[in-house]
């Protein structure tokens, strides 16, 4: 995955892939590409453009479960 190039997994405008994180809690989130873009010399890449909703805690305190 560290390889490969963000055009090689989404070719074209409405790619979209659903990606599970964390196998034991089966965190499920999806990617779409809704545009392009030229590249910025000065910004650091990938980056997050855009989220949708709340992330849930990653650890949850104990209490919590």
């Amino acid at each position: 995955m560290t390889g490969t190039r963000v055009i090689a997994a989404f070719q074209k405008l409405g790619s979209a892939m659903t990606f599970l994180y964390d196998y034991g809690d089966e965190w499920r989130f999806r990617v779409e590409v809704i545009g392009t873009r030229q590249a910025q010399p000065d910004a650091n890449y990938p980056r997050t453009v855009s989220k949708v909703g709340k992330a849930p805690p990653q650890y949850p305190d104990i209490e919590d479960e």
